[in-house]
């Protein structure tokens, strides 16, 4: 038998490109350095780039804005929830963007908010399309943000489709949240997402940013489990009105023109496989709009 060996070309350092943007460059080396150092403040920052304070500042709201980094009580800057988030996996992704995108556009339109389309990774839920609302106040683009899926509207949409072993995997055990959850502290999560299960969307009042609320609805794959979340994301001042107006049937609505699309294309994968879903064997609920 002959052995093939295949080889592989040498790596080499990677040189700046002759043309380099520098504002993204900066960008970056302030990523690698709340990621290296943990946490750092805005003189020293701004020293490390060579900018001035002011545009240390500017890079760093924009970093905060994405993700990328948090700022704590005493004015340090930390990583963000988007620093070390591993890609996504699945390969039904870019299918769910494509399939869903008009759909998402169509309800910022009817709503005039802002309407997104969420995945759960986890104990995260991360945005992967938005479509920004019309009104002067609105809620802005927050594509490819990482927030808590506890916290929100998307994600708890989709934390009520899986059962009780796999919430316990992901809350109760320190390798998916950096605290676990005390057993108050989730049995008082089992009680909401109970809520949610049984009501048909969730809810998100300032949990994940003060003045924000969002109404969340699970898409769900042809056999009935639940693979992403339709949200509506508004100023919280507008609430009262857009609740008595029908936006939770309106997301409700959109979330079920996105399953009949996707309904012709076999998206079911291993990853999907392993969300234990409550309500597999549940026929979709039949859904009108408002």
């Amino acid at each position: 038998m002959i052995e093939t060996l295949s080889y592989m070309r040498k790596p080499q350092t990677p040189k700046k490109p002759p043309y380099a943007i520098e504002s993204v460059d900066h960008a970056l080396v302030v990523i690698q350095l709340l990621r290296d150092a943990g946490a750092a403040r805005l003189v020293e920052i701004a020293r490390e780039i060579g900018v001035s304070a002011s545009t240390a500042h500017r890079i760093l709201a924009m970093l905060v804005f994405r993700g990328f980094a948090l700022q704590d009580d005493d004015r340090r800057y930390l990583p963000g929830p988007s620093i070390g988030v591993a890609p996504t996996t699945t390969s039904h992704n870019r299918l769910l963007m494509d399939v869903s995108r008009r759909r998402v556009e169509a309800l910022t339109v009817a709503t005039g908010e802002t309407s997104n389309l969420m995945i759960r990774i986890g104990a995260n839920a991360r945005i992967l399309y938005t479509a920004e609302g019309h009104h002067t106040l609105r809620v802005h683009d927050r594509r490819g943000a990482v927030l808590p899926a506890r916290h929100a509207s998307g994600g708890k949409a989709l934390l009520a489709e899986l059962d009780t072993q796999a919430l316990q995997r992901l809350y109760l055990r320190r390798n998916h949240v950096d605290e676990p959850l005390s057993l108050d502290a989730f049995a008082a999560l089992q009680a909401q997402l109970a809520r949610i299960r049984m009501d048909g969307f969730a809810l998100n009042i300032e949990e994940t940013e003060a003045g924000i609320g969002a109404v969340g609805v699970c898409v769900r794959a042809a056999d009935g489990t639940a693979i992403a979340a339709v949200t509506s994301a508004f100023p919280i001042l507008r609430y009262a009105d857009l609740i008595s107006r029908g936006i939770v049937e309106e997301v409700k609505s959109t979330t079920h023109e996105i399953e009949q699309l996707l309904a012709e294309y076999d998206i079911h994968d291993g990853e999907l496989a392993e969300r234990v879903s409550v309500s597999r064997k549940r026929a979709n609920p039949r859904r009108s709009k408002a």
